[in-house]
């Protein structure tokens, strides 16, 4: 489930919300679990999953 919505940032990493701290993206895979992540041209980075209930930052 979390593999298969990463593996969609490659064609559309915009797609997904502004994260809370500057240059990161959120998306949400599940009504529990957030995937972290920051964007550039060419390159999709993964920076963390966590479960909704955790605090970040």
């Amino acid at each position: 489930m979390i593999r298969t919505k990463v593996d969609g940032l490659r064609e559309r990493p915009t797609l997904y919300r502004a994260g809370r701290i500057r240059g990161t993206r959120e998306m949400i895979v599940h009504r529990n679990y957030i995937v972290f992540y920051s964007a550039s041209n060419e390159v999709v980075t993964i920076l963390r999953v966590k479960h909704a209930r955790q605090q970040w930052p």
